[in-house]
């Protein structure tokens, strides 16, 4: 399951063939799912369903999930009349959904069997990723009697509904009066009983379809929250409910406020309002604060259309900090406003990510790279943490109709930084790649202490302290589901290399990231380590391995903030917060990790 090669597929096939033991059956079948292809989805359609115990069943139908396959999507649907399964087929829809693959019939064979008076999460959970306008209704109806994550998942459903195409959100809604008053009150409840952050979050964004302002009073409270992703939601909701009122709270706000990181959210949010007053206050801070400050400050700026903006943008793609530049010519592509020395600037940059997000947009314009300079950067940039740039290099290749001789393609196999990249080449190019020898080619080379007989087995799970500005976390680390992982995590951490690193990357209920040296989310410590994936579930505080690709896990890491189905099976999980979610809860960007030390 590790190695999700689909050559062993014919290998598991047999395993499965001369077994009744469940333990091997569903390893077995996990493993197929890992393997996540057509043809291993097609074999575990294949397989003697009937025959085996439920348990095993339903591994075979989450695994089956993990393929994504239009024939699976055929598979549940033969299994409508089966309400035992019914809670992996929702589940295993929505990973499909969310793979963009039509699932229509699915919730027509599981809606009889749910009790008004109790809605399951599974549902919900389905509605998330494969929720269409006709069911806005039947979402909001089913909200009153649902709590916890069942709540929350149909709260983010309406939300993404009304995200995406507002007005007829709001159409739809206002086409059953019950529909309206019922949402109408279930929002009003959530944002007085805050009972889950969550929860409250999705009422909170939620609340300016309903077009009343009574609700102002509450998301008024949450904007004086001291959760960072309430406060920012509710003053998001105040502007779009009446943005007359919202500008004098939040100029109050502004003032009060003394995070930088809030306070940069604060001037986001009055750019959409008040342009000139906004660019005076973007000005007045450049300048000052860390690069997750200025970040916002330079959305700002892309929000205001002014020229001597745009102007401020351009000059940042030159600044040496790659977060900045990154954020500037990413603005700028929005704006459709890229010039050719902006691109030039990126290109040249010492920043793996720079160079990245630069051959990325010409590859997405469809435009022409000189084939010197590419051979020059794939040359240039071949340690692990270039994994995504040598892809895109080898898209813009293909892209531009480049010729690849057998001498070009000797240099690129030779450069080529992990073994992904080296298929990716010989896929791209196989008339070429026949003529070699791939066994020499791998630079995807570990340190010493993680060869197989350096490894330390513990006998008991280690726990570890991660101290960070905001608290203390108190983490269990999984050494019998992951090894290899938690050896290297200790590691690192036995070298303060976590101390001083931020937290890069965070996503209201979704996760904390950290772990990064180089700031930009695309650091790591010079080599990649196995992915050791498992079928531990990824729940409110699970930990895992950040990774870029199968086998490119590094030193980033996330701490979930909620359950995350999906995650499951396709992240190494290596451990799980015992204390101090109120401090992951309360992590923004910019956040530091000032030591991980090991307690126990």
């Amino acid at each position: 399951s590790k190695a999700r090669n689909q050559n062993l597929i014919p290998l598991v096939i047999d395993i499965i063939k001369k077994t009744r033991n469940d333990s091997l059956l569903k390893a077995s079948i996990f493993a197929l799912g890992q393997i996540g292809t057509e043809e291993a989805g097609q074999a575990l359609i294949e397989l003697p369903y009937e025959s085996f115990s439920l348990n095993v069943q339903k591994t075979l139908i989450k695994s089956l999930g993990q393929c994504c396959t239009e024939s699976g999507v055929s598979f549940f649907e033969s299994l409508s009349g089966n309400k035992k399964v019914a809670n992996e087929i929702l589940l295993s829809s929505a990973f499909c959904a969310r793979k963009k693959i039509a699932t229509v019939e699915i919730k027509k064979h599981f809606s009889d069997s749910i009790s008004t008076s109790n809605p399951y999460k599974e549902l919900a959970y389905y509605y998330l990723y494969a929720a269409k306008n006709r069911d806005i209704n039947t979402i909001v109806k089913m909200l009153p009697d649902s709590r916890g994550l069942t709540q929350k998942y149909l709260l983010k459903a309406l939300y993404q509904k009304y995200s995406k195409s507002k007005n007829r959100f709001v159409n739809i809604l206002k086409s059953d009066t019950l529909s309206t008053a019922v949402l109408k009150t279930t929002l009003l409840n959530v944002l007085k009983q805050n009972k889950n952050w969550r929860n409250t979050l999705y009422a909170i964004k939620i609340s300016p379809s309903i077009a009343d302002s009574v609700f102002l009073p509450q998301i008024q409270k949450h904007a004086l929250s001291k959760n960072f992703h309430l406060k920012s939601a509710a003053l998001e909701a105040c502007l779009k409910i009446d943005d007359e009122k919202a500008l004098s709270f939040i100029l109050s706000c502004l003032n009060n406020e003394d995070d930088r990181y809030t306070k940069g959210t604060i001037i986001n949010l009055l750019a959409q309002i008040n342009s000139k007053m906004a660019y005076l206050f973007i000005m007045q801070n450049l300048d000052k604060g860390d690069t997750y400050f200025k970040e916002l400050l330079l959305d700002a700026l892309s929000k205001l259309k002014m020229w001597t903006a745009y102007k401020t943008l351009h000059q940042f793609i030159q600044v040496a900090d790659a977060r900045l530049a990154n954020k500037a010519f990413e603005n700028l592509s929005k704006l459709k406003r890229i010039s050719s020395d902006d691109f030039n600037a990126m290109i040249s940059s010492s920043s793996i990510s720079s160079v990245t997000i630069a051959i990325d947009w010409k590859n997405e314009q469809k435009q022409h790279i000189p084939e010197s300079r590419l051979f020059e950067l794939y040359q240039k940039f071949n340690q692990p943490q270039a994994y995504d740039l040598q892809s895109s290099i080898l898209k813009a290749l293909k892209i531009n109709s480049i010729t690849i001789d057998d001498a070009r393609f000797k240099i690129l196999l030779t450069n080529s930084c992990h073994y992904i990249v080296r298929n990716k080449l010989c896929d791209l190019f196989p008339a070429t790649a026949q003529n070699y020898s791939l066994s020499d080619s791998l630079n995807f080379k570990l340190p010493q202490y993680l060869q197989p007989d350096s490894i330390i087995y513990y006998s008991s799970n280690p726990k570890v302290e991660i101290k960070t500005n905001k608290g203390t976390i108190t983490a269990e680390l999984f050494s019998g589901q992951a090894p290899l992982t938690v050896h290297h995590f200790l590691r690192l951490a036995g070298n303060n290399f976590y101390k001083d690193l931020s937290f890069h990357r965070v996503i209201a209920d979704f996760v904390v990231q950290g772990g990064d040296p180089a700031g930009d989310g695309w650091g790591g410590p010079g080599y990649f380590i196995p992915s050791e994936d498992n079928s531990l579930p990824f729940k409110r505080g699970s930990i895992g391995m950040a990774t870029s690709g199968f086998d490119t896990g590094g030193s980033q890491f996330f701490i979930c903030q909620s359950e995350q189905p999906h995650l499951t099976g396709n992240y190494t999980l290596f451990g799980a917060v015992l204390n101090g979610m109120d401090v992951v809860d309360n992590i923004i960007p910019g956040d530091k990790i000032l030591s991980v030390k090991v307690v126990h």
